[in-house]
Order: structure tokens, then C-alpha cells, then sequence
């Protein structure tokens, strides 16, 4: 089992950690430490990946199911407010309340690429503030927290 924990503490009120157990129980593990605002995991075969969105610098991450050293891979950073996250076996997919968007990047890193792009401020705010994630073989789906009420949308994957 993996979660996020968060603590208060001094770098931006959070001191979060990535925590991992065996399922029959047992000692928790923390896999990643000093996380600002971690939320939001989604695994593979061997990688944990989560988003930090608790810092004026949000980013997305990675790190081996077994731990990393205190090292975690950053994925994407200078996002504004990443919330949820899914992955596949190419790419790591994740929404950002904070801009509207829906984004991706290879589990391996390289460069970002935007999905969808909404604006709170259209007079229609169909998609605003992407939040929930979920994608399946074809399709990537998001939620939107749009004021007045939400949608849910798709797009096909690359």
C-alpha cells in the first residue's frame, strides 16, 4: 500500500512524505521525505508517482516501488496547482486546478505536453479547475470543479 502524508512544518507549511507497507502489514516505509503538499499516487510495475502541489513550484514525481534514496525523479515542475495523477506505460498524465489544464510527460521524463486547456474566466467555464484523473487504454478523463457545477471530459491519447 502507498499513500501521502502531510505535516505541518516550515517550507511552505508542509513537510510531507511518501509512505509505502506491505499489505499483510508491518513497519511503513517513507519512500520520499521533505515533499511540499504530496497528494495523488498512481502506480506502475515499478514506480510510485505523485504530484506536489503545496509549493508556489508544484511538480510531479517518481520514485521505485522499493524507495529513492531521498532522491525522487521530478517529471515536470513550474506547475501551478497539480492535483490528480494516472499513468500508463508510456506516460504520466496529471490535472492542474490551478491553470486549467491537463497534462502529460513519458514515465521516462522529457518535455510536457498539454491536453486539454480551459479558462475559469470564459463565460462558459465548461472545463475549470481540472481536478479527478482517469485513463484507459485510449482516453484520458478529467473532472472539472467549474463554479455553477463540474463536467466530465475526455480526450484521446496521443
Amino acid at each position: 500500500m502507498f499513500w501521502t502524508s502531510n505535516a505541518p512544518g516550515t517550507d511552505e507549511g508542509f513537510n510531507g512524505t511518501v509512505m509505502t507497507v506491505p499489505l499483510a502489514g508491518g513497519t511503513p516505509i517513507t519512500l520520499a521525505s521533505a515533499q511540499t503538499g504530496p497528494s495523488s499516487i498512481a502506480l506502475d510495475d515499478t514506480s510510485v508517482y505523485w504530484v506536489n502541489s503545496g509549493a508556489s513550484n508544484g511538480t510531479v514525481l517518481k520514485c521505485a516501488q522499493s524507495g529513492c534514496a531521498g532522491n525522487p525523479t521530478t517529471l515536470a515542475s513550474q506547475q501551478d496547482a497539480p492535483h490528480a495523477i494516472a499513468v500508463d506505460a508510456k506516460n504520466v498524465y496529471w490535472t492542474d486546478w490551478g491553470t486549467d489544464v491537463v497534462m502529460m510527460v513519458p514515465v521516462t521524463g522529457g518535455v510536457a505536453t498539454t491536453l486539454a486547456r480551459g479558462s475559469c474566466a470564459a463565460v462558459d467555464a465548461g472545463q475549470c479547475n481540472a481536478y479527478g484523473l482517469a485513463a484507459d487504454a485510449t482516453r484520458v478523463y478529467w473532472t472539472n470543479a467549474a463554479l455553477g457545477g463540474g463536467t466530465v471530459m475526455s480526450v484521446a491519447k496521443p
